[in-house]
């Protein structure tokens, strides 16, 4: 190509001609063309020619490379390489195709596209050094077969098989290759396929049953192949008529072995089984679809497990089918059972300590058995002489040969009971009366007034501290009601001086006080702390007489104009002494709770409480003069109080009616004691529970006086409520065991209180306070004092 330029040169007046080009390409030309292998090819299959070019070409459309197959010409299309030098070509092979004397590689045509170069001239379409295709063959013929039953088979045949026969070798023939097509109300299963020369293949049908027909087809698209992998079309093969009614497919029933063994054509079975159980419950199966089960007058679906009554002795038990065309085949089980037996003897009975006396024998139904006061629990271990009677000890199943489960001896006679049932139902009962010893002479030390004493001071100490703290919350907690009350963070020691009975400080509470800070945003936090000292007495028996002193403080938060909630803990010390010679019990505790005031209407409060807390327990009993006995005990509470009131405020006046609800739960760890000379007492574990119910009054009445406030105040309650301790087993150290006991004690009582209050509020912030406070349940009195000091801070 050439481009000619002209430029004018206007100051020279020159014509200036610049001549530029490049010489021409050469067209694009074959430099070889490679043929597929020497291989035959089946239908399906590709054979590629891959076309080299000696630059690189670019191809439009769709060019091709004629084939010779056979005598027909076929046309091997353009697959890929455009913008290289390679192109290739595929023909695949087409049913019917055949070549064995090797394909013919013919011309390259264009079809309408273009193979250019990156210049665009046009490729030279010879085909040069093509490769040899002698040996590149083509079989696109499928192999055929051919169907038919091996002999005559009858109806009632349970199989039958079919011959197929192939025109060529052929490979992959399997049993998913066929296909059984079932009529109605027959099954049956294609089993097996065999061959010896992989032309002909002799395919099984089994498990035939029912009335009807079923046929045998070879599927299409199957793995099978000749020897380049040509696949035969399906076809369906000669249909079989079926005269075999459905049956039972099989039974069974735990434990049981039936003969013979099933068999779908064997109408009668026998079997043995032992005395017990008094059923046999066996399961059916039937043979193909609906076909049901009938026995005992009853329908049945298959698979349906059917119970029968069993008599000693020879039971038949008949079972029939019915299929779908309303044939019915019976069968019949002979089921024998042995007879139950009534062996209900003991082989032997032994027990964990001692021996019988008389020595066992199985006829002797009465024994006895002599332990020392060491022992402090028995078992015995009966054998049965017939493997399928059952024992009773004291009322518990136990297997045979096994000890019973161990029970706590008391000192003195305790009767054991053995119970043993015979396969038939009989029974026979044998009786051990197990005397456990007194051991050396120590004396019942439940019956010890000390012992008791120390038993009965912890329980009022536990009681008497939680109530001491239950009763610091609720005050603080009518103390939420006014917000100045709530704000006044303070240290209150009580001294009250009372008889041991119902808790007094519990009955009287706090009374809130006028608010002189009323309007005041004081902010939504207040700490608080009070406390209370009791000096307590009773007379009853051995004298007690006791100091409990109870410190609680917490932080409160307002969360809204109608709740205020916080947190307390609990500080709690009991001294109480027993009788004159120097016995005591003292007693720890600390405690937590979550407290909350409601006021879910103008006046109407709503106060909770909930908590825990742990104790320390530590006892000292006289047992000399120079020698005490110490114990240790640890423990725990759970507690809850609701008290709904309403204040009535008129002026200066408050005037308060509330009721209460107050219940607390406190378990006792068992100790040991150490010390006392051999003395020394074990106690077991200990649970002590209350619950009360009280409705009350308060009101009071404040003075303007020149330095501050006076309020007298008064109130009036009535309690209503129940204590227990729980049975505490008790025993000697040295001995062993807790053979004796401190009974359950639980009491009710119904306590009117009567208090009158005078609290002086100082502008200062200083607050004095005096409690007077009488409470009376029956025979029993309590009058205390109180007095209180609080300052803001």
């Amino acid at each position: 190509m050439f481009k000619a330029i002209a430029a004018r040169l206007v100051r020279a007046f020159a014509l200036c001609l610049v001549l530029t080009g490049a010489a021409q390409a050469a067209p694009p030309a074959t430099v070889s063309v490679a043929v597929p292998g020497n291989v035959t090819f089946g239908i399906g299959q590709s054979l590629d020619l891959f076309v080299n070019w000696n630059q690189t070409v670019f191809v439009s459309g769709t060019p091709s490379i004629s084939l010779v197959v056979g005598t027909t010409t076929k046309q091997a299309s353009y697959i890929s390489g455009s913008g290289t030098s390679q192109l290739r070509f595929r023909y695949q092979v087409a049913e019917s195709d055949y070549d064995l004397d090797g394909i013919t590689v013919g011309a390259l045509g264009l079809n309408g596209g273009t193979i250019l170069n990156v210049g665009s001239e046009v490729a030279n379409l010879t085909l040069n050094s093509v490769g040899s295709t002698a040996w590149v063959l083509v079989d696109g013929i499928r192999p055929t077969a051919t169907m038919s039953l091996v002999g005559t088979p009858a109806g009632s045949d349970a199989s039958v098989q079919y011959n197929l026969t192939f025109n060529q070798a052929v490979t992959g023939v399997d049993i998913s290759d066929f296909e059984l097509t079932l009529g109605a109300g027959v099954s049956g299963r294609v089993a097996l396929v065999t061959t010896s020369n992989n032309i002909t293949y002799l395919i099984t049908v089994d498990d035939l049953a029912g009335q009807g027909t079923i046929g045998l087809a070879l599927k299409d698209n199957t793995n099978i192949g000749d020897s380049v992998g040509n696949a035969p079309e399906g076809f369906p093969g000669p249909v079989h008529s079926v005269a075999r009614p459905f049956g039972l497919s099989g039974f069974s029933a735990p434990g049981v072995a039936f003969s013979p063994a099933f068999d779908r054509d064997t109408l009668s079975y026998a079997a043995s089984v032992p005395a017990s159980p008094s059923t046999i419950s066996i399961t059916f199966n039937g043979e193909g679809t609906g076909t049901i089960i009938r026995a005992n007058g009853t329908t049945y679906a298959s698979g349906a497990t059917i119970p029968f009554a069993l008599v000693a002795g020879s039971n038949v038990v008949t079972v029939a089918t019915e299929t779908t065309q309303g044939i019915v085949t019976t069968y019949t089980i002979t089921v024998t059972r042995a007879a139950a037996s009534a062996n209900a003897e003991l082989a032997a009975l032994v027990p964990s300590a001692g021996s019988l006396s008389p020595a066992f024998a199985p006829g002797t139904a009465a024994y006895q058995v002599s332990v020392g006061n060491e022992i402090d629990t028995f078992s015995l271990t009966p054998t049965v002489a017939d493997p399928d009677a059952t024992v009773v000890v004291n009322g518990t199943p136990v297997t045979s040969g096994s000890a019973s489960p161990s029970a706590t001896l008391a000192v003195g006679a305790n009767p054991f009971s053995v119970v043993v049932t015979a396969q038939n139902g009989d029974t026979f009962t044998y009786t051990v009366d197990v005397t456990r010893g007194t051991g050396s002479a120590m004396p019942d030390p439940s019956a010890n007034a000390t012992v008791e004493g120390i038993a009965n001071a912890q329980s009022a100490s536990v009681r008497g501290m939680l109530n001491t703290q239950v009763s610091n919350l609720t005050g603080r907690m009518q103390q939420l009601h006014n917000e100045t009350s709530r704000r006044q963070n303070s240290i209150d020691v009580q001294m009250a001086l009372s008889a041991f009975g119902p808790d007094v400080s519990q009955a009287m509470g706090y009374l809130p006080k006028i608010d002189p800070l009323a309007g005041v945003d004081l902010g939504p936090f207040a700490v608080w702390a009070g406390g209370f000292v009791d000096f307590g007495k009773s007379g009853s028996g051995l004298d007690l007489s006791s100091v409990t002193v109870g410190v609680s403080g917490g932080l409160d938060y307002r969360f809204s104009d109608f709740f205020t909630g916080g947190f307390g803990i609990g500080l709690g010390r009991d001294r109480t002494d027993i009788g004159g010679d120097g016995s005591r019990s003292e007693t720890q505790s600390v405690t937590g709770a979550l407290y909350g005031s409601y006021k879910p209407i103008d006046n109407f409060f709503i106060d909770g409480l909930i908590g825990a807390g742990s104790l320390d327990l530590d006892s000292r009993r006289f047992i000399s003069a120079s020698d005490f006995a110490l114990g240790k005990r640890n423990g725990r509470q759970l507690f809850g109080s609701l008290t709904a009131s309403y204040e009535f405020r008129e002026g200066k006046w408050l005037l308060a009616p509330y009721g209460r609800l107050d219940a607390s739960r406190s378990w006792l760890d068992g100790y040991s004691e150490t010390g006392g000379a051999g003395m020394a007492l074990a106690y077991g574990d200990q649970t002590i529970d209350s619950l009360s119910g009280t409705a009350g009054i308060r009101a009071e009445y404040g003075f303007d006086m020149d330095w501050g406030t006076l309020m007298p105040g008064a109130r009036a309650e009535f309690t209503h409520g129940s204590e227990a301790s729980s049975r505490m087993e008790l025993g000697y150290v040295a001995v062993g065991g807790m053979p004796y006991a401190i009974g359950e004690q639980r009491s009710t009582r119904n306590t009117l209180s009567l208090g009158l209050s005078l609290d002086a509020y100082v502008d200062t912030g200083l607050t004095l306070g005096i409690d007077y406070q009488a409470s009376a349940s029956g025979d029993w009195r309590s009058q205390g004092v109180s007095l209180r000091l609080r300052s803001r801070f």
